[in-house]
């Protein structure tokens, strides 16, 4: 359970999926302008998406009662994309394994989806 009330796995998702789909907007608008980001601007964006990564981590971590070990933490932030599906599988009990690699891949899927949903208005501005 999260402590905060409000704060779900569910709603961790949907804030990366609006924050995927704000950024597309934003960096093919300044790429449409002959700009491009700043490494202030990639280091926030980097740091922002992590943070979500492990919120979402964290909070489906707490609800399946999973122990999370410093190491896994650390790789979640550092190598998401390895980190999290060992998290899947070592978090879910035999007959939901794939399932939950299911899922991630759809996770990826729509994370594609907002991003092209970003990017066409502002390309087309």
């Amino acid at each position: 359970m999260s402590t905060v009330p409000f704060m779900t796995a569910q709603r961790v998702l949907v804030m990366l999926f609006a924050y995927t789909t704000g950024l597309s907007f934003a960096l093919t608008y300044l790429a449409s302008r002959g700009l491009t980001e700043t490494p202030a601007m990639r280091v926030a964006s980097s740091f922002v998406v992590s943070l979500l990564v492990f919120v979402w981590y964290w909070l489906d971590s707490r609800a399946r009662l999973f122990r999370r070990t410093p190491w896994l933490n650390v790789c979640v932030i550092a190598i998401a994309f390895i980190a999290i599906p060992y998290y899947l599988f070592r978090s879910r009990p035999p007959g939901q394994r794939a399932r939950a690699f299911g899922n991630l891949c759809g996770v990826v899927a729509l994370l594609i989806v907002s991003m092209i949903i970003g990017g066409l208005p502002a390309a087309l501005l």
